[in-house]
């Protein structure tokens, strides 16, 4: 049996559509389908329950909110398949996700990373766009269905697992202090390490439905910035292997004189591209010195 994890917080409309997806996926009538409510203080609790006659076991678990990595360790904890298919609230499946994931398991995988492309509601987004330039969301250009996908590039947005790899490995607590970044990453890591097969399926498509503005992702950067430092001091292999490193005074002073320029509002005299590329970078750099100062105020205080 496969156990379909989604784990969801106060997003009842988009949930309700990513439901609506899977409910025509084929094979889902053999499935369990476990949605874990992180917390949610919107409508999500009657959407479960509206979706709920739809399939043959929708299992509905609802928890304080402690941020996605740890719903879907609790999913997993609840979950009896002998595979895991991870979805995010804002992914829909296509009609043949189950299938595709299903025969690149049968032919040697431990891990099927699922493709993912943007909603075409969603095109033209200037935003959008420019994340893709600068691989900021899902990086799977270049990569050959049926072949090995290097764990920076592994999205439990759309992932199938074999639960028995599983097993030992979770999602890591530590990056659940910002509720974003690098716990798939973590997790992809530790698998690939203990031999796993992580292979990439262009087969087993689904589209990612998530609106973003500047502002928005200027914040999700600043949380990226903090996750940064974690992985740098919890898995300084996979710093290294992704090009980041711990924060440095030069860093500091990088952040503090792009505060300055766009305090003097030299961000709007930009064009687009360089603006967003002025405020992301100096989110990014807000974000990992919060952290510095978090780690030295603990260290003050010990």
């Amino acid at each position: 049996m496969i156990s379909v994890i989604i784990p969801t917080c106060d997003r009842a409309p988009v949930l309700d559509r990513c439901l609506r997806a899977l409910r025509d996926v084929k094979g889902i009538e053999g499935c369990e389908v476990i949605v874990v409510d992180d917390g949610s203080a919107d409508s999500t609790p009657q959407v479960i329950a509206r979706h709920a006659e739809s399939f043959p076991v929708l299992r509905p678990l609802r928890q304080e909110n402690q941020g996605p990595g740890r719903a879907r360790n609790a999913g997993m904890a609840l979950a009896g398949g002998d595979v895991f298919l991870f979805l995010d609230d804002d992914v829909f499946a296509s009609p043949g996700l189950l299938e595709a994931h299903v025969a690149l398991l049968d032919a040697g995988a431990d891990v099927s990373q699922g493709r993912l492309e943007w909603h075409p509601e969603l095109a033209g987004s200037p935003v959008l766009r420019f994340m893709d330039r600068h691989g900021m969301q899902f990086v799977q250009e270049g990569y050959a269905h049926g072949r090995p996908v290097s764990f920076l590039h592994v999205y439990t947005a759309n992932l199938c697992v074999r639960a028995d790899v599983l097993r030992s490995v979770r999602f890591d607590d530590a990056f659940a202090a910002r509720r974003y970044a690098f716990e798939d990453t973590a997790l992809a890591y530790r698998l690939h390490r203990a031999g796993a097969r992580l292979l990439f399926n262009a087969a087993a498509h689904a589209l990612h439905y998530h609106p973003i503005d500047e502002t928005q992702l200027v914040a999700r950067e600043r949380k990226v910035g903090y996750a940064s430092q974690i992985l740098a001091s919890s898995y300084p292999e996979i710093a290294v292997a992704a090009g980041m490193r711990a924060f440095s005074l030069f860093d500091l002073l990088q952040a503090g004189v792009l505060a300055g320029l766009m305090g003097l509002g030299m961000d709007a005299c930009a064009g687009f591209e360089l603006r967003l590329r002025l405020r992301c970078r100096e989110a990014f750099l807000r974000g990992a010195l919060d952290y510095t100062l978090e780690q030295r105020r603990k260290g003050g205080s010990a």
